[in-house]
């Protein structure tokens, strides 16, 4: 996703794996990266979080 303006840009992108370890159970994985060329003062451009899921299936 990409937002932009005449002054700012906001962009972010998530990715995921998922690998399925038997009938009931998975593990997940992830990342996501946010940018915004022009954030509150005192805070980074780039954010990312990381993921790591156990999924339950039923």
């Amino acid at each position: 996703m990409v937002e932009a303006g005449s002054s700012n840009t906001y962009a972010a992108n998530d990715l995921a794996l998922q690998v399925k370890m038997n009938d009931k159970f998975s593990l997940a994985a992830g990342i996501g990266v946010r940018y915004n060329s022009d954030p509150p003062a005192g805070l980074k451009t780039t954010d990312t979080l990381t993921t790591l899921n156990l999924v339950y299936g039923f």
